[in-house]
Formats: C-alpha cells, sequence, structure tokens
C-alpha cells in the first residue's frame, strides 16, 4: 500500500514537471515568435519610413514610437501620424465638389511622389488603392504595406490580392506583380481622383468584370479631362 501511494505521488510530481517543462517551452515559443513577427514588421515599417517621397512621407512612423506594449495584451503598439481628412475613397466623397482641377493634379501629384519612392527602394506595394491612400487637405500618403514585396522576391504563382477595379490585368492573368501594376493600378486611381467617382462604379465587382479588365475595357470617363491625362491613364 505504502509503494502504490509513493509510486503514485512519484507520477502526480513527473506528470506536473512535465506539464511545468510543456509551459515553459510554449512561452518561449510564444516569445520567439511575437519576437519574429515584431521584428519582420518593424523591419518592413524601418526600411519604408526612410523613404522620402518629396514632400511626404510614406507610413511616417517615428524611430523612437516603436517597442511600446499594451499592458494588457502585452503586444507591440506602433504610433502613426493622425490625418485627419481620411482615406481617399472618403475624401472624394466629402470634398470633390470643393476640389478645382489644380488641387486634382496636386493629389495626383503627390500620390505619384509616394508610389515613385516605393519603387525606387525596389519594391512593388501590390494593393494600391484609393482606400490604400490616407489624405491630410490635400497631402497624400501611402499606407499598408503588409503585402509589399521586392522585385526580386516575386513569383508569378503568387496568389492575386488587391480590390478588383485597381488590379492589373496581366495580374489577373496570372502573370504576377511587378511594378507596372503598381502604375496601372495609380491609372485607376488617378481616374477616381480627376471623375469622383468609384472606378467602374456602374458594374458588380464580380469575374465578368475581371474578364472585362483583361480583355481591355477601362473606366469610363463622364466628364471632359485633357486629352493628355485622358490617354494617360
Amino acid at each position: 500500500m505504502i509503494r502504490t501511494l509513493e509510486l503514485l505521488e512519484m507520477s502526480k510530481r513527473k506528470l506536473e514537471e512535465e506539464k511545468r517543462q510543456l509551459k515553459e517551452q510554449i512561452q518561449v515559443k510564444e516569445n520567439i515568435i511575437r519576437q519574429k513577427v515584431f521584428q519582420h514588421i518593424f523591419n518592413n515599417y524601418n526600411e519604408i519610413v526612410n523613404i522620402p517621397g518629396g514632400e511626404i512621407f510614406i507610413s511616417s512612423i517615428k524611430d523612437d514610437d516603436w517597442g511600446e506594449k499594451d499592458p494588457n495584451t502585452k503586444n507591440y503598439l506602433m504610433v502613426l501620424d493622425y490625418l485627419k481628412d481620411g482615406n481617399l475613397r472618403q475624401y472624394l466623397l466629402d470634398h470633390y465638389r470643393e476640389l478645382d482641377f489644380e488641387d486634382k493634379l496636386y493629389l495626383l501629384y503627390t500620390i505619384s511622389l509616394g508610389l515613385n519612392s516605393i519603387h525606387k527602394k525596389i519594391l512593388v506595394h501590390r494593393d494600391f488603392h484609393s482606400g490604400n491612400i490616407l489624405v491630410d487637405e490635400v497631402e497624400c500618403y501611402i499606407i499598408d504595406l503588409g503585402l509589399s514585396r521586392s522585385v526580386d522576391s516575386l513569383k508569378k504563382e503568387d496568389e492575386i490580392y488587391g480590390v478588383l477595379p485597381y488590379v492589373a490585368p496581366e495580374v489577373l492573368q496570372e502573370k504576377g506583380y511587378t511594378q507596372a501594376s503598381d502604375v496601372y493600378s495609380s491609372g485607376i486611381v488617378a481616374y477616381e481622383v480627376l471623375t469622383g467617382l468609384p472606378p467602374h462604379y456602374d458594374k458588380k465587382y464580380d469575374v465578368y468584370l475581371a474578364l472585362k479588365v483583361c480583355e481591355g475595357t477601362r473606366p469610363r470617363f463622364q466628364i471632359k479631362i485633357p486629352q493628355s491625362l485622358e490617354n494617360l491613364i
């Protein structure tokens, strides 16, 4: 009887020790994963932060703002500038009638500066649309670089990301992302800025629209703009 109790006690202690070790291993792995995820995110942002876009900065995170943790969840926090006018789509909904032609051109100018800065870093954004452009008065800031990749790391078999009307036809045809596909998306954004309308606003965003885009269909202009701009877009 005594021997049996001793064996049970030993088994209990062994089980508790194994549980403790397992808990420690899980905690260590969680910490490693958190560190790797944070390091990946911070490296990406740190790279982007150092890209001046002329008069704008892309995703302006300050070096001394990173590393803070939520006191409850212990997750890392990153502090970004507050841009009061929201994303470009909302800005156009709220302010389009107030914009003159020069204002629209200036919006496009700041957007092109930002995209050019990304491309100078040999990156492809891959999810470029009006929802990923924030506005502060008439200054634009490109955000959401989580899907961006270096040109060298891109593969043709990559999945298709983005919002359908902004996705380049070659991407829809599974030929892969390039900086040229970002430029196509910027042309669709330019249409949106100049007209105030979402691209293909009169069509459903479905497989039939994707097929039409691959066949060469582009958004229709409902207002007069300089022919040179229309040709460019």
